[in-house]
């Protein structure tokens, strides 16, 4: 009797398929002295706790827009539809379709001088281990390409299609990552000339209490502390402040240290006395209650809300609490 076969293809198990031979690239691989010491990723871009947000309205940005001028993450704005102005610094940029702009942690910005028209801008904001060489693309709009525009499309499928698997993440970030780093590569937008002298006055104040704030905000500032760095007077610097931004100046303050607490909330283990104090509230109760104006909830139990997986809250949106919308809104 005949010996039954055994190969693979008979008892189910995948065919044997023979390489075409051996690649001509591996006989070009020479030996290291050194079998320790390779090479190392670690430089490239990789954004981590990354998210995205839409504003397609003007009314969505202002005027509470100033409540952002300065914070402590980076973030890319891609301008799909609609044009607008930025300052960044003391530098005044339009940012028309197909620009995009990347701010790293702390630099000012100031969104404004929308069009009416048709308005879509789109935000994605990330942390980073390291600069990783971000320095060149960052502080200057650039003009995308659409190579670029692919990338960010098929990472906002992905984000969409609520795509959050280890892997997905992963391939998110490194798309994104990609694009951040072809932008130092891309053509600048230029400085805008001769801005308005009021629109260059406007950016020069909110520059100026921006930084200010920041940098004291563990402090229970007062507004005759911001008139007196400005070395103007308080009553004047309240009515210049409300016509050029169109809001309110305590405000502004209020919802600069409202916004830091939700970041030091979200990306902490802080415990919420101690977060009140950063943020410049003279005492847990009075910090409690404007947060919960705010938020909609207390500290706590919005850090509850965070650890379930639930979207952040961003105070100054809208006068009462608004969550951050994704593409699918």
């Amino acid at each position: 009797m005949s010996k039954r076969s055994s190969s693979p293809a008979a008892s189910g198990s995948p065919a044997f398929v023979p390489l075409p031979g051996v690649p001509s690239w591996v006989g070009g691989i020479v030996d290291m002295p050194d079998h320790y010491h390779g090479l190392n990723w670690s430089s490239a871009v990789m954004p981590n706790n990354f998210l995205f947000f839409v504003r397609q309205g003007p009314h969505e940005m202002m005027p509470m827009s100033v409540t952002f001028s300065v914070h402590h993450r980076y973030e890319l704005v891609v301008a799909y539809a609609g044009e607008g102005r930025v300052c960044v610094e003391d530098r005044i940029y339009a940012l028309q379709p197909g620009t995009a702009l990347l701010l790293r942690p702390g630099e000012f910005h100031h969104y404004f001088g929308f069009s009416a028209e048709r308005f879509a801008w789109l935000f994605f904001t990330f942390d980073l281990a390291e600069d990783s060489g971000l320095t060149e693309a960052a502080g200057v709009p650039r003009h995308l390409e659409m190579t670029d525009l692919a990338l960010i499309s098929e990472t906002g499928r992905s984000w969409v299609a609520g795509q959050r698997s280890g892997r997905a993440v992963f391939e998110m970030g490194l798309r994104m990552g990609r694009l951040l780093e072809a932008m130092a590569e891309r053509a600048n937008v230029e400085p805008l000339a001769e801005p308005a002298g009021d629109e260059r006055e406007a950016c020069t104040m909110l520059r100026t209490l921006a930084h200010f704030v920041d940098r004291r905000m563990d402090q229970a500032l007062r507004i005759g502390d911001l008139a007196d760095h400005l070395g103007i007077s308080e009553s004047n610097l309240r009515k210049l402040f409300r016509e050029r931004f169109g809001v309110s100046l305590g405000s502004y303050l209020r919802r600069s240290r409202l916004t830091r607490s939700v970041q030091l909330i979200h990306r902490t283990d802080m415990s919420v006395s101690e977060v009140a104090r950063l943020c410049g509230f003279e005492s847990i109760f009075s910090f409690s209650q404007a947060f919960r104006r705010a938020i909609g909830m207390p500290p706590s139990a919005y850090r509850r809300h965070l650890a379930e997986g639930r979207p952040p809250i961003i105070p100054g949106t809208v006068p009462e609490a608004d969550e951050v919308p994704d593409f699918s809104e």
